[in-house]
């Protein structure tokens, strides 16, 4: 499991999340309950993605402060029978 900081934005109507290890990528949410699960799906498909595309995958980095919460992620290996 591979914890990523993110990066809180509550200044407009939706709440934002922006994760600094994979360029500043991010999502929304109208409550803190949407914004994690949807921080954890678009975690999920970003790294997919990497992983499909041969890509490293970025270490997560650790970054306090009062809005930075980590969100998890678990990368299942796919395996293809050939």
């Amino acid at each position: 499991m591979l914890k990523y900081p993110g990066i809180i934005d509550d200044s407009d109507k939706r709440l934002c999340i922006s994760f600094p290890d994979l360029g500043g990528s991010g999502t929304d949410g109208d409550t803190l309950e949407e914004l994690i699960e949807n921080a954890e799906d678009m975690l999920e498909a970003y790294l997919d993605v990497l992983i499909e595309m041969g890509k490293p995958i970025p270490k997560p980095s650790e970054i306090k402060g009062e809005k930075v919460i980590y969100i998890s992620v678990t990368l299942q290996v796919k395996y293809i029978a050939v």
